[in-house]
């Protein structure tokens, strides 16, 4: 569940897609199908372009001519479900809004825009812990993995220097999305769950093999099939270590099941 990122927007659609799939925009190429071909899993992906915890996750997102519902109000269906895979905050924190405004301006790291952003982030820590509780009750009792987000740049290229995102303003941006990460990750682990921090070094949208979609592309700095495949992986691989912190006792520890689901 989640948001773009979880979506696949920017990838190839599904063959016969729904109206919520197309809404959402969602895509065949996803780390969710990629899971499935990995793990050998039934995967069911609620992921909608430009979710919220508000609207999207906890309560129902207005679409173009379609309402999707809640996503975890959906996934509470899914009684059988061994997993659950979240990505969530970037729309939250405004996130592409913030990346067109850095674009245009001086520097990205002005007291105002650091102040709205702080903001912002403090609201969503608020929403992410309730979000947190809600994951940790659904009837299952699954093994809750939080993606935190990939880092589209490398401040040692100059790709993006046209569009006025200089090395500078993506050190300054790598900084904030870190600030994101740092608050999905405490949360995750506070809770007994699992944060999981692809890597996309040496594959930002600059580097020769990147991971993410380029500028002229449907949706630049989204993952592409390549950097959906590497957030699979991470996730398989944060499921292959073992748990050293101990989880919460309402939370029943699940291993991998044939035929299992994740929303």
């Amino acid at each position: 569940m989640g948001d773009s990122t979880a979506a696949g927007v920017g990838n190839p659609r599904p063959v016969q897609p729904s109206q919520l799939d197309t809404a959402c925009q969602r895509s065949a190429g996803t780390y969710a199908a990629d899971l499935g071909q990995i793990k050998n899993w039934r995967v069911l992906n609620l992921g909608c372009s430009s979710a919220t915890i508000p609207a999207g996750i906890l309560g129902p997102q207005g679409l173009r001519g379609v309402t999707a519902p809640a996503q975890l109000a959906v996934a509470r269906k899914a009684t059988n479900a061994s997993y659950v895979i979240v990505s969530i905050g970037a729309d939250d924190l405004g996130w592409s809004a913030l990346l067109r405004l850095c674009t245009v301006t001086t520097t990205c790291d002005d007291r105002p825009s650091t102040a709205y952003f702080q903001q912002s982030l403090a609201a969503f820590t608020v929403r992410y812990y309730q979000l947190l509780r809600r994951l940790a009750a659904l009837p299952s009792h699954p093994t809750v993995l939080v993606n935190l987000y990939y880092n589209p740049f490398d401040p040692r290229q100059h790709c993006l220097d046209g569009v006025g995102l200089t090395p500078a303003k993506q050190k300054s941006l790598t900084r904030l999305l870190g600030a994101l990460n740092s608050v999905l990750a405490n949360g995750a682990r506070a809770s007994g769950q699992i944060p999981v921090r692809p890597d996309f070094a040496g594959h930002a949208l600059c580097d020769a093999v990147p991971y993410v979609q380029g500028l002229t592309a449907s949706a630049p700095f989204h993952p592409n099939l390549a950097g959906q495949l590497a957030i699979a992986l991470a996730d398989v691989q944060a499921l292959e270590q073992p748990r050293t912190q101990t989880v919460p006792s309402r939370s029943r520890s699940a291993s991998p099941r044939s035929g299992s689901r994740s929303p």
